[in-house]
């Protein structure tokens, strides 16, 4: 089991690894997470809030958008 296992990880993360879109898409994750993270702490560096941090992060679009979207992409 474990050895068809590591077999099919490392056949599947080359295939990923190797492909130009793959890295694209992973940059474009990156931008915008980092977008995000940059949004929530200017809004969380204004003052004293309701909200946490992980309200604020998981209520944006942005991060949605990454998950339903981006994950499945990469992974086709």
């Amino acid at each position: 089991m474990t050895r068809a296992f590591w077999i099919l990880w490392k056949r599947e993360a080359g295939a990923i690894l190797l492909s130009p879109i793959a890295w694209v898409l992973l940059t474009c994750m990156a931008l915008i997470n980092g977008f995000s993270f940059s949004q929530c702490v200017a809004y969380l560096g204004q003052g004293v809030r309701e909200f946490t941090v992980m309200q604020i992060y998981f209520y944006i679009f942005h991060f949605w958008f990454l998950l339903i979207i981006l994950v499945p992409v990469l992974t086709m």
